[in-house]
């Protein structure tokens, strides 16, 4: 992963680049901003960069044998700390997602172990991903860390959640926010770099709101068509049919990409509310536009999904079923005419 590689993000890479030519690199960084809009890669590119000799001053150069063991993740000076979950006989075993696991104090003892050896050349560089998943006890051992750092190490916090750290651990990191990409951009990186055709990748960039993460799950094995499948059927559903929206809500708690799912009917409601007044150029989805509605209607909808969204969301972890089966209830009653028409 190279500087070159990354959609967006020149301010975030110009101060990282700009804190070591100057002689002021910090020693911990707080990469923060919505989820999946490439934060990581950033954090990857950076340690690539710290450890390539041959680096110009503007980018690793890609080719040495330090860019390939770090693009390989075998990098001797390159650590990830991700979320885990533990599994029988309390084996540790890293989440698919950080927001299903957490950081545990083992995790945070062997990189404690391997920060005791110093670098050689170039830097340690530690990312820890998902920094708004650390146990307590984990979070305070950790905090050791922060406050004595190796003198040759670089620590890098990714969060999507900043408000969720500790503030002794906020207080010890240089912030760096990370904002969602613009739409033309992230359009053509996904046209000239993954070569994907102009019209599904227009269509991913304004679904993603900004997140090359979520653009890319919405082309994957057409997941786009299945959000789009799902929302006809959701908004069809009304009162009179209490045993549909019931059974909607069962098919959405069973999905992986929830979050997902709920992000795009909020889509959906916006691009109903941008037809209506008038403008359905603006829409993401041509289906959506076909169905307007008044604007007060819409925003019972919208609300009803952000609120199902923070209910399953951390601190909270409503149960999924009962928080789906209760937004489906309240979309329903919105289809009958009641919010959302």
């Amino acid at each position: 992963m190279r500087f070159a590689d990354i959609c967006g993000h020149e301010n975030a890479i110009t101060q990282l680049k700009n804190a070591v030519s100057s002689g002021r690199l910090g020693h911990a960084y707080l990469f923060h901003g919505p989820q999946g809009i490439g934060k990581r890669e950033v954090a990857l590119a950076f340690a690539a960069y710290l450890n390539c000799p041959s680096n110009n001053g503007a980018d690793s150069c890609g080719v040495c044998r330090d860019c390939e063991t770090a693009n390989a993740g075998t990098h001797h000076n390159i650590f990830t700390v991700w979320p885990t979950i533990k599994e029988k006989g309390d084996d540790l075993v890293k989440a698919d997602k950080p927001e299903d696991g957490l950081i545990r104090i083992p995790q945070i003892r062997e990189l404690q172990n391997l920060l005791k050896h110093r670098a050689g050349h170039g830097k340690k560089a530690v990312i820890v991903e998902g920094a708004e998943r650390f146990m307590p006890q984990a979070a305070n051992a950790f905090l050791k860390t922060l406050e004595e750092p190796p003198p040759d190490s670089v620590i890098m916090l990714i969060a999507s959640r900043p408000s969720e750290l500790l503030p002794t651990m906020l207080s010890r990191c240089q912030r760096l926010g990370f904002k969602p990409l613009a739409h033309d951009a992230l359009k053509s990186y996904l046209i000239e770099r993954l070569e994907i055709a102009p019209t599904a990748a227009s269509a991913a960039s304004r679904f993603s709101a900004g997140s090359i993460g979520s653009a890319l799950a919405y082309l994957k094995d057409g997941a786009g068509e299945g959000s789009i499948a799902l929302a006809l059927r959701a908004i069809s559903v009304t009162l009179k049919d209490a045993d549909g929206a019931l059974k909607i809500a069962d098919e959405l708690a069973k999905r992986d990409d929830l979050i997902e799912v709920l992000e795009f009917f909020k889509i959906w409601c916006r691009d109903r509310a941008v037809a209506g007044a008038g403008c359905p150029e603006l829409a993401v989805n041509a289906e959506a536009a076909g169905f307007p509605a008044e604007f007060r209607e819409l925003y019972g909808s919208y609300e009803a999904i952000t609120e199902a969204i923070y209910d399953i969301t951390p601190p909270r972890y409503a149960n999924r079923l009962l928080t789906m089966e209760a937004m489906m209830l309240r979309l329903a009653g919105c289809n009958a005419g009641q919010v959302i028409g």
